[in-house]
């Protein structure tokens, strides 16, 4: 079986843990990963959703805080792509979130999507105020989520696993 890995991260409390929950088969559990040589470890959030008989997509969550590596991300051929969560109801984490988006390009280039999450509550931005807020290029996707719903979440992956095709088209070319 191949496992298709998808990065699901973002500032604390942007909801990468119920993102992940809402779509996983089994309980999420949160398991130690050694990221460098000399055993150093972070804590991430692990879930996983069958695709077909052959593959299965593996959602890993980062930890809020940027307390990690990336260096494992950018030799991992089996990470596909992430996805940046933004809690757009909380403008004070955009500019979190807009580091984790430079980090990520830096360091992992992959393709990728902004989540606005939280598009169910009072406050929440919308999908244009936050691609100008957090200075994305227009071709990058910022797609509205609700965490807590599997059919939101789904939509995402959905999303997610376009701009992967898209990025794999463009290769060949």
């Amino acid at each position: 079986m191949t496992n298709i890995k998808i990065i699901v991260s973002g500032p604390f409390s942007s909801g990468k843990t119920k993102f992940i929950e809402a779509v996983s088969e089994r309980k999420v559990h949160f398991i130690d990963f050694a990221v460098t040589p000399q055993g150093d470890c972070i804590g991430m959030d692990f879930g996983r959703v069958e695709v077909d008989g052959d593959s299965a997509l593996v959602l890993l969550g980062t930890p809020g805080g940027r307390r990690f590596s990336f260096d494992w991300l950018a030799s991992d051929k089996y990470m596909v792509g992430y996805v940046i969560m933004v809690d757009s109801a909380k403008p004070v984490t955009f500019r979190e979130a807009k580091g984790w988006i430079e980090a990520f390009n830096i360091e992992a280039p992959r393709p990728f999507i902004v989540v606005a999450n939280k598009q169910d509550q009072a406050g929440a931005w919308s999908l244009d105020d936050l691609h100008l807020a957090l200075n994305i290029p227009p071709e990058i996707p910022v797609v509205p989520c609700v965490a807590t719903d599997k059919e939101s979440v789904k939509r995402v992956l959905v999303a997610l696993l376009d701009e992967v095709l898209k990025a794999m088209a463009a290769d060949k070319e």
